[in-house]
């Protein structure tokens, strides 16, 4: 009512607090909020729209506090089930909390970023976690649950976010205090000590994931121990699906050290590795289709690519099963991502014309368009675009192949202003050799430069007093 008729309001926190004063006194005689069968829609908007009356309010006077303190409390009660139930209201309500000037608690907080992360929003979850300065581990009146829950939030908002190469040292210390409190947990029944269970490997499988991306090559031994330790935990409870993308994480973390450390890997160090995924073929038999599965075909067509270098056909099958599945488990940027693989090994293999190549490529592209804040989707459309470039320059259709390039340019960009990611400057050089040997139209090239200007400055240590120019990008590729 506030807002409908604000024009005419002359004293806005007045009628406010007049209206929430009402609404108490109803809401008491009624019992609105004593039957805890479940909240509805009704009780959930109302509980925001009173969020929002609180806003208007004045601070003065021990009867606003009171009358406010009663809407805050109403709010933290139930968000949880609101959570649940009706989470894009939930983070409505968890920032009318903020908004509303209550005497703000760290759970506040902490349920917002956990809220912003449920629907995705990484980098603003991660921002408020990091905007607190909150030690989760400090005495907030939380208890280990609780704590251990935010705990595996904020790990979770700061890796999505990018952020996991610089906060190394503090994501790892963090997971070694979750086990802690899990090992602190009583479980009051059965089920309670699987769940417990569960989440420690899930602890520990981050963990792992940490340490290999991010550690020093001295700490692979660790995060084997800790890959091995959780796979066990899942395979004592039964937990096929967390099986499957953990023992997949492993064999990923194991080909992506080969790389990074340039390593040959021989058949004796593959296939093993292949083995290893081959015997739970029974589980993934059974499992639902999702991330999960789709994860678990994706690296059994990684190592088969690499294990049958002659024999693409054998990649090419997993690569195509993967994306099926993500197809049907509506999972169109992780479809779009095997799709490119796929049309790789069958052009690879003379089975396509290179037009039908190209397409398919396009399509690709099209797809992970969609999702390029997701870090690996956007990583598949820049080798995606490098590879529609190429075609493009065989062809001598410069002018396509230059905007090719800028895109993939573009995307590296971002990903260097949020991952600090050390191979970002490497894939950068990489795109920038492409462009340095198309020739076109010099205003193009101009435009280029105008606009990374600050960038390609640092990246070819050219002095700010002086203006970039293509020839020091050319001696800097040299």
């Amino acid at each position: 009512m506030v807002l409908e008729l604000r024009g005419l309001i002359k004293d806005e926190a007045k009628v406010a607090t007049e209206l929430l004063s009402s609404v108490k006194h109803w809401v008491g005689e009624l019992g609105m909020f004593d039957d805890m069968a479940g909240l509805g829609i009704g009780r959930t908007l109302l509980i925001r729209d009173l969020l929002t009356l609180a806003q208007y309010m004045s601070d003065d006077g021990d009867s606003n506090y009171e009358l406010k303190d009663w809407v805050c409390q109403l709010a933290r009660t139930h968000l949880p089930e609101i959570g649940e139930q009706h989470l894009r209201i939930a983070v409505e309500i968890s920032k009318g909390l903020l908004a509303a000037h209550c005497v703000r608690t760290p759970v506040d907080n902490l349920m917002l970023a956990h809220l912003l992360l449920r629907i995705g929003e990484a980098r603003q979850a991660a921002d408020l976690f990091d905007s607190g300065a909150t030690d989760l581990f400090d005495e907030l009146g939380l208890d280990d649950r609780e704590r251990f829950n935010f705990a595996l939030d904020w790990a979770k908002a700061t890796k999505d976010a990018g952020r996991a190469r610089r906060m190394h040292a503090e994501l790892v210390e963090a997971y070694d205090q979750m086990l802690a409190l899990l090992h602190r947990v009583k479980p009051g029944s059965e089920k309670e000590r699987k769940a417990l269970e569960r989440a420690e490997a899930d602890v520990l499988n981050n963990r792992a994931t940490q340490i290999a991306q991010f550690g020093e090559p001295t700490g692979w031994p660790d995060a084997q121990k800790s890959f091995m330790a959780a796979c066990k935990i899942y395979e004592q409870l039964g937990d096929g699906e967390r099986l499957l993308a953990a023992r997949a994480n492993f064999v990923a973390q194991s080909l992506d050290r080969f790389d990074r450390q340039n390593i040959i890997t021989s058949e004796e160090e593959l296939r093993p590795l292949l083995k290893s995924l081959e015997n739970l073929d029974p589980v993934a038999a059974k499992s639902s289709e999702g991330e999960d599965l789709f994860f678990f075909l994706y690296q059994k067509a990684r190592l088969s690519k690499r294990l049958y270098p002659n024999e693409p056909a054998k990649g090419t099958e997993y690569y195509k099963q993967a994306a099926e599945v993500a197809d049907r488990a509506g999972l169109p940027q992780r479809s779009a991502i095997a799709r490119c693989w796929e049309s790789h090994l069958v052009e690879r293999a003379g089975e396509i014309s290179e037009d039908d190549y190209l397409k398919r490529l396009q399509q690709c592209a099209d797809s992970l368009r969609e999702h390029v804040d997701d870090a690996w989707a956007s990583g598949s459309l820049c080798n995606t675009l490098l590879d529609i470039a190429r075609i493009f320059r065989n062809r001598g259709a410069t002018a396509d192949a230059w905007s090719s390039m800028v895109e993939a340019f573009e995307l590296e960009t971002r990903r260097l202003a949020w991952s600090q990611s050390s191979t970002t400057p490497l894939r950068l050089k990489k795109i920038l050799k492409v462009m340095n040997g198309l020739k076109l139209d010099e205003d193009k090239r101009a435009s280029f430069l105008e606009k990374n200007a600050q960038l390609l400055k640092r990246l070819t240590d050219t002095p700010n007093y002086k203006e970039i120019e293509w020839s020091f990008i050319a001696d800097w590729l040299k």
